[in-house]
């Protein structure tokens, strides 16, 4: 009535080449190995590499950042925010998805978020955060995910500070500027303009 050894260990017959090709003496001679088939991955052109970066960019590429604000003697109450705009920043994360997304959600910005262009910001908004936003903006079509790019590719146009000396790559304060985004071996060239607005909360 049970389960007899002899049924759970049944002794099934191996093919005799089978065992000869799995002994541990030919698994390790590299040369009996099968070699791997290369894979063609087709590359795409430079210039079709600039066309998709400009078709699938969006004209402007907003990212929030917080703003440092000068302290004074009596700060200023402020309303409490709706509870939509609640929501919103509970919901709120940083980081390159969300300023695509909010770039995409192309709305003016209230002038009680508006901010001196010269107001220094938390962090800053570097080469390396836009080359993600183009990457992700990118990403939806399969064949612009293959576009290569690197952060020597993007950078900025017309900082007025460039001859102070100061950082290139990156700018720390709020503001409007432009990006040019170049694909190695095109002649063409992507300016989209960025602006960096202050965070809400």
């Amino acid at each position: 009535m049970g389960v007899k050894k002899e049924d759970v260990y049944k002794q099934q017959e191996v093919p005799t080449d089978l065992l000869a090709e799995s002994t541990p003496e030919l698994l390790h001679d590299k040369s009996r190995r099968p070699t791997p088939k290369p894979i063609d991955l087709e590359l795409l052109s430079p210039e079709r590499s600039s066309q998709l970066i400009s078709i699938l960019l969006p004209s402007r590429l907003d990212f929030y950042r917080q703003p440092i604000e000068h302290i004074s003697a009596a700060p200023t109450p402020t309303p409490p925010a709706p509870a939509e705009t609640r929501r919103e920043r509970e919901r709120s994360v940083s980081g390159a998805a969300a300023d695509l997304l909010a770039a995409r959600a192309v709305k003016p910005v209230p002038e009680s978020l508006k901010a001196p262009a010269n107001t220094a910001i938390y962090g800053s908004v570097s080469t390396a955060d836009v080359l993600t936003a183009v990457r992700a903006s990118l990403a939806e079509n399969d064949e612009a995910a293959r576009v290569v790019l690197s952060e020597e590719d993007v950078r900025f146009v017309g900082l007025t500070f460039e001859a102070e000396g100061a950082e290139t790559d990156r700018v720390k304060h709020l503001g409007n500027f432009e990006v040019e985004i170049s694909v190695k071996g095109s002649s063409e060239v992507v300016r989209r303009a960025l602006r960096v607005l202050p965070q809400e909360g």
